[in-house]
Parts: structure tokens; C-alpha cells; sequence
């Protein structure tokens, strides 16, 4: 199951940022709840293995829209230039903590907003 949380962005308008988190697999996952194909919330997706030649090797969300799948860790995917930002995932005495910053903010690669624009 996937579920939406709302992060402060400290100094930024709008106040929040639509963040969201998985646990799948026995490991928590957050990403930004924005397909950059057509917007699509990718909460509505789900997670998906991601495997090659029968090797698990990471978790991936597939949006519901068109099945573009990312990387749930990096951000990245094999079917398109774009990428999504991925945020640090803490549980500790059964609270979830999620980074306000993205964990991938060194992988190349557009990214869009809330509104659809490309940012850069």
C-alpha cells in the first residue's frame, strides 16, 4: 500500500510538499507523489520488483496511468529521461521520519513540479 504525506518546505510556497511512502518488502520508501508523464499521483501506482533475469535487485513504482515504473531508490528509469525525487526513510519507536531534502539530488536528469513544469 502506498500513502500520501504532506513534508514542510521551510521558506517555499506552497508550505508542503506531497510526499509518498511505502514499506514494501520489510523497507520504507518515499518518493514525490507526481508521475512526471501527465501528473498522475503516483500514490495510486504500485510497488513492483525490479529484477533482472530473475534477480531482485530494488523496488520500483509503476503509476497507474501508463506504467512508467522508477526506481523507488534512485529516482531513475530504464523507460525515460526523467526522474523523481527520492527522500531518506527512518522508523524509529513506530514513527516514520521522511528528509525534507531529496536523497537524489545528485542523479542527472529532469524532473517536474506539481504544475508540470520541467524544473531543473
Amino acid at each position: 500500500m502506498i500513502k500520501v504525506i504532506e513534508i514542510p518546505q521551510p521558506g517555499r510556497y506552497p508550505p508542503q510538499k506531497r510526499v509518498a511512502i511505502s514499506f514494501f518488502h520489510n523497507k520504507w520508501y518515499a518518493f514525490i507523489n507526481i508521475c512526471p508523464h501527465q501528473g498522475s499521483a503516483l500514490s495510486r501506482g504500485t510497488m513492483t520488483d525490479i529484477e533482472d533475469m530473475g534477480i531482485v535487485w530494488g523496488a520500483g513504482v509503476t503509476c497507474s496511468l501508463h506504467n512508467w515504473t522508477f526506481d523507488a531508490s534512485s529516482g531513475q528509469s530504464d523507460s525515460t529521461r526523467f526522474v523523481i525525487d527520492t527522500h531518506d526513510v527512518k522508523e524509529i519507536d513506530g514513527h516514520v521520519f521522511v528528509s525534507q531534502k531529496p536523497k537524489n539530488g545528485h542523479i542527472a536528469g529532469p524532473r517536474r513540479d506539481f504544475g508540470g513544469r520541467e524544473m531543473n
